[in-house]
């Protein structure tokens, strides 16, 4: 039974019949206030509405297969301002529309570098070198990044130069 019907069924003709609009559609506009029992009425309906609702939604969407979110790679165009260490450096990046992002740290991936206050700082500053004389201040790039989901957060870069991985030639150089 429809919502309208059952309101007007619990108000007796007589209070709204010489309230009747001219247009049906209206009619419902000119009603008086409901009683307590269609208040109860409605509020039932309503109440079996937004269960059977539930019911459905949960019953068909159970079988649908959980997505993954895929790894979304961002490719921009990026000059270095300054290598912070052999692994890391900040990158002023062109993020389209004449909109530039200066000064960003991006960790480059695929490559671990010893830490410089560490027992191996003679190799963290050959890390170093190797990566200020591959991406000098100043040099136009190509990056494609992500964020990290580990607890640093941040975001990797993988860093090309005219078709050229420089993170694998940094890595190769330090390496021999």
């Amino acid at each position: 039974m429809s919502p309208l019907k059952l309101l007007h069924e619990s108000v007796p003709a007589s209070k709204y019949s010489a309230k009747l609009c001219p247009s049906r559609k209206m009619q419902h506009a000119h009603l008086p206030h409901r009683s307590k029992a269609s208040n109860n009425t409605m509020k039932t309906f309503l109440h079996a509405a937004t269960i059977s609702f539930v019911f459905a939604v949960t019953v068909f969407c159970a079988d649908a297969p959980e997505a993954e979110a895929p790894k979304v790679n961002y490719t921009y165009n990026a000059t270095v301002a300054r290598v912070i260490d052999g692994g890391t450096v900040a990158l002023n990046v062109d993020v389209g529309f004449g909109v530039w992002v200066h000064s960003q740290i991006f960790k480059l991936q695929g490559i671990n570098v010893p830490d410089t206050s560490g027992d191996d700082k003679t190799l963290a500053m050959q890390w170093k070198t190797r990566t200020q004389d591959t991406l000098a201040v100043g040099t136009e790039v190509t990056i494609q990044s992500f964020k990290i989901k580990d607890k640093t957060g941040g975001y990797r870069a993988v860093i090309w130069k005219d078709g050229v991985n420089l993170n694998a030639e940094i890595s190769k150089a330090v390496l021999k």
